[in-house]
């Protein structure tokens, strides 16, 4: 498991989605009035579309915010498990060619 966090692509994208965490978690947070806690929370439940529905927006430019975050960060967010996915995959194979 490892070996697949030192690949470069898994590196670059693991820092890309750290950092739209961090981005959406500080909109959210300053949009809602929320606690950096609560708006990571919400953050995270959201791109991992989760969604409890204890937390949710109610300003109306909070909702336009989470429709263009979703609509950006989703797709990236579920193309970082399917990498994720495949390295694992792939390291499996290595191990059972050995």
């Amino acid at each position: 498991m490892f070996k697949v966090m030192r690949h470069p692509d898994f590196q670059r994208l693991a820092f890309l989605a750290f950092v739209f965490i961090l981005v959406g978690t500080m909109l959210f947070k300053v949009l809602e009035g929320w606690s950096f806690v609560d708006a990571l929370y919400f953050t995270v439940t959201t791109v991992l579309t989760v969604g409890y529905g204890d937390l949710h927006v109610t300003h109306t430019l909070s909702k336009v915010v989470a429709i263009v975050y979703m609509l950006l960060v989703v797709p990236f967010v579920l193309g970082f498990i399917e990498l994720v996915a495949e390295l694992v995959h792939d390291r499996i194979l290595e191990d059972v060619k050995r």
